[in-house]
C-alpha cells in the first residue's frame, strides 16, 4: 500500500471528529450522523489491528442510520406535509426492506446490492434540496447556505458510492492495487462530506451569533 493510500485512509477515518466537535451543542440529524460515521469508520479501523478481521454489522448498521437520519435532515426540507408523509414513508420501507435482507448475515457482508436502494432515494432527495437552494436564493451568497454545503459534498459522496454498489462484483474481482485507488477516492469523498457538516455547523454557529 503507498503512502498516499495510507494517509488518505487514516484522514478518512477521523473526518467525522470536527463535525462531532464543532456539533457538540447544536447537535441534530446531521450531529448524530457525523457520529454513525465515525463509529463505522474507527471501529474496523481498530478491529484489523487488534484481530486482522473485521465485523460486518456495522457496515450494514451505518448504511441503515445514514438512510434513517440524512433521510430525515432532506425531508424536513420538503415544503408540502403531504410529500413528506410520502417521502417518509418510502424512507421507512426502505430501510425495512434492508433490514430484513440484511438481517440472515448481517455480520458475515456488508449487504452491498440492497445498499443501492437507499443510495438512489438520497440522491433524488439530494438534488432535489439542491434545486431547492438554488431557487431561494441569490447566486452570489449560495455558497453561504448550509443546506446547499451539505448537499453538493453528499450528493458526491453518495452518488460515487452508489457507482460502487452497481458494480460490486467487478470492484471484488480487481487487481488489489486497483480497489485501493478506487477506495482512496470514495475515502476522499466521505472526508469531504465530513468536513462538509462539520462546516454547516460553523454557519449556523455564525449566524445564531450574528
Amino acid at each position: 500500500m503507498s503512502w498516499w493510500v495510507s494517509l488518505i485512509s487514516y484522514l478518512s477515518v477521523f473526518s467525522a471528529v470536527p463535525a462531532i466537535w464543532l456539533g457538540r451543542k447544536q447537535q441534530g440529524l446531521l450531529w448524530y450522523y457525523a457520529w454513525a460515521s465515525f463509529l463505522s469508520d474507527i471501529i474496523p479501523f481498530v478491529q484489523r489491528r487488534l484481530s486482522g478481521s473485521v465485523w460486518y454489522v456495522q457496515g450494514n448498521l451505518f448504511y441503515l442510520c445514514e438512510l434513517i437520519l440524512v433521510g430525515l435532515f432532506f425531508i424536513r426540507e420538503i415544503p408540502s406535509r403531504l410529500w413528506r408523509r410520502v417521502v417518509l414513508g418510502v424512507i421507512v420501507l426502505i430501510a425495512a426492506f434492508f433490514l430484513v435482507r440484511a438481517w440472515p448475515h448481517i455480520n458475515t457482508e456488508v449487504n452491498w446490492p440492497d445498499v443501492v436502494f437507499g443510495s438512489f432515494a438520497l440522491m433524488l432527495l439530494c438534488i432535489a434540496a439542491l434545486f431547492k437552494v438554488i431557487r431561494n436564493v441569490e447566486h452570489l451568497k449560495i455558497e453561504q447556505s448550509p443546506l446547499f454545503v451539505f448537499s453538493a459534498c453528499f450528493l458526491l459522496y453518495v452518488a460515487y458510492s452508489l457507482l460502487l454498489m452497481l458494480f460490486t462484483e467487478q470492484f471484488k474481482q480487481a487487481p488489489k492495487s486497483l480497489r485501493l485507488n478506487i477506495w482512496s477516492v470514495h475515502n476522499v469523498l466521505n472526508s469531504l462530506k465530513n468536513l462538509a457538516i462539520a462546516r454547516v455547523f460553523t454557519m449556523r454557529r455564525k449566524a445564531a451569533l450574528s
